[in-house]
């Protein structure tokens, strides 16, 4: 009899035993997938349907907002296959469950169906409202377009003095209601922000003018925070009052915005914090240097406001009656003043910005046909009148460009806004700078000289 190894023999018997053993397992476990996922596999299908190419855009939506919403609402998963060229639509492939497919199916149907009733609709809406209407960077429009599922656009070829604007909107006639609505709705809220700001500033007093410095004697140092003068769209009128003239190209003026309001009411406690003698002590100077801010007391309406220090001091030999040169930061004039009606201006009274914009009227020039020339008398006080400086009645300014600002100045470095003035009483359509040239007073700039002024700047 043949004796096998013991080895030999574990390994003999062990080997069948194992295979058997796995392939039960393996048998096991496959019935046991299959039980579990084969039906959830078998859930998952697609249906393919066709859309017409001019629905294409619709359907998918600005960014793909639309598909990507209706793969959220339904949890499946939509594209497109490539169309040929001579197809006049492409399919669409939605994959998912059965009930999740019909889902997405019917919404977009439903969507294409909906853009046979788009109609177009047109509104008229005041020029002076498409700020709000548009919103900073056109927040505004996108939201009322996305809330309302409209197209809506508002017409950049309008002329700008035109009072109204043509805004159009295209969906459906429910879709329309809600834009229109929403647009309504900004128009009043700009209107009532209007009134308001009317009845808070209605109470200013015409400013009386005082004896103002063009270009002579020395400027002031460059000082910070000054407003700006910057449209929220290229062709937008920005209401304004012209709060002091040197001449036609060279003048100030005030937004018509809430800090105009605030700037009442600094003045209001500026002027009551100053009054109170022991205040008055208490910011008391001495000396004063060029390019300093102040507190200044004007004679006229025994009020006080910030002022700039111009030029250095000649001092008396009795210091409170020295005469300093004084710039007007918040309305462009200035004034010669005793010392003594200078004081130490309160840290807090600097936190609203400078609201005396530069500026100067587009295409025009001096009737001597020279830009060197100063303007006449007679021209500066006939601007003067049709601005109706310092007397807070307001008319509409478009910034044209921006010119480089005389290195002497003040403002160093900073662009000169060049605008156009519309009276709203006056002629439609007519800027007070045309007006001039037609009453004689004026000439228009060439388009040579306006082009080196250009050149100038963008060498600046």
């Amino acid at each position: 009899m043949m004796v096998w190894p013991s080895r030999s023999l574990v390994v003999f018997i062990a080997l069948p035993l194992f295979s058997i053993v796995a392939a039960t397992l393996y048998f096991y476990n496959k019935k046991d997938k299959k039980f579990d996922y084969y039906p959830r596999e078998q859930e998952v299908r697609y249906v393919e349907i066709k859309i017409p190419t001019n629905s294409i855009s619709l359907v998918i939506g600005r960014g793909g907002e639309n598909i990507k919403n209706i793969q959220l609402e339904t949890n499946t998963k939509i594209n497109f296959k490539t169309a040929d060229a001579n197809q006049d639509y492409r399919v669409c492939r939605i994959k998912g469950k059965k009930e999740d497919i019909e889902l997405a199916e019917h919404i977009i149907r439903e969507a294409i169906s909906t853009q046979a009733n788009v109609v177009t609709f047109e509104m008229k809406v005041p020029q002076k409202s498409c700020g709000r209407i548009i919103g900073r960077c056109g927040d505004n429009i996108r939201a009322i377009s996305k809330a309302s599922k409209c197209s809506i656009s508002v017409d950049r070829m309008t002329d700008s003095a035109s009072p109204f604007r043509l805004v159009t909107i295209r969906g459906s006639e429910d879709q329309i209601a809600v834009a229109k609505s929403m647009i309504d709705e900004k128009i009043a809220e700009d209107e009532e922000a209007r009134n308001r700001m009317e009845m808070a500033l209605a109470t200013r007093s015409p400013r009386l003018k005082s004896k103002f410095k063009k270009s002579e004697g020395t400027e002031c140092a460059k000082v910070p925070s000054y407003e700006r003068l910057v449209p929220i769209a290229n062709d937008s009128m920005l209401q304004v009052y012209v709060s002091a003239v040197a001449d036609p190209t060279h003048f100030w003026l005030q937004l018509i915005s809430p800090r105009a309001v605030e700037l009442d009411h600094l003045v209001d406690n500026m002027t009551e914090y100053y009054k109170k003698e022991e205040n008055r002590e208490l910011h008391k100077l001495n000396e004063v240097t060029d390019g300093q801010i102040v507190a200044c007391r004007v004679d006229e309406d025994d009020k006080w406001y910030r002022g700039q220090v111009c030029g250095q001091v000649e001092y008396n030999e009795n210091r409170e009656e020295s005469v300093v040169d004084v710039f007007y930061v918040d309305y462009g004039d200035s004034a010669y003043q005793k010392l003594s009606d200078l004081l130490q201006l309160r840290a807090d009274f600097l936190s609203l910005r400078f609201q005396a914009i530069e500026c100067a009227m587009d295409g025009i020039m001096p009737k001597s046909g020279m830009l060197e020339d100063k303007w006449d008398e007679e021209t500066v006080e006939l601007f003067e009148d049709m601005v109706y400086t310092g007397q807070w009645k307001a008319i509409s300014a478009q910034v044209v460009r921006y010119k480089a600002r005389q290195r002497s100045n003040r403002r160093e470095g900073s662009p000169v806004p060049c605008v156009k003035l519309y009276d709203p009483d006056g002629p439609p359509g007519v800027d007070i700078g045309q007006l001039l040239i037609d009453k004689g007073a004026a000439k228009p700039l060439q388009a040579e000289e306006n082009k080196d002024d250009k050149e100038d700047q963008s060498k600046d």
